[in-house]
């Protein structure tokens, strides 16, 4: 869903910087390579923004499951959010529902596990005993 919904605008974004960046090169007879080596050293610096060389998307499968995961785990890194409205009002609604149902997953997982263990611990005391 996050994919869905946050990808199209990076796409926009990476065409338009990549135009900008063009037009730029151009207009003050300024080498590609020269101007691409500089705003490399401003993105590592800055930490922040359009890259630019193609790199993973964010927003890609693996990187929305990842968006996911920190979200539902409550562990959240920030490295990256949604920008689109659609994509933050998802967010409230499936942080709050996601959170819930993982609480829920684990509690019925160690649940099961400490059963398990229980019967083992059981099982081997009673042989011990005989």
């Amino acid at each position: 869903v996050f994919s869905a919904m946050e990808r199209p605008l990076e796409v926009r974004a990476e065409r338009a910087w990549s135009r900008r960046l063009d037009n730029f090169s151009r207009s003050h007879n300024i080498s590609r390579p020269l101007l691409a080596a500089l705003l490399r050293d401003y993105e590592k610096a800055h930490g922040a923004g359009v890259r630019v060389e193609p790199r993973r998307p964010r927003w890609d499968y693996p990187g929305a499951f990842y968006f996911v995961g920190t979200v539902v785990s409550t562990i959240g890194f920030g490295m990256t959010t949604p920008v689109t409205l659609g994509g933050r009002v998802f967010l409230i609604f499936y942080g709050l529902v996601g959170c819930a149902a993982t609480i829920l997953f684990f509690n019925l997982f160690l649940e099961r596990t400490i059963t398990l263990l229980a019967y083992v611990l059981r099982w081997f005391h009673q042989r011990g005993l005989e």
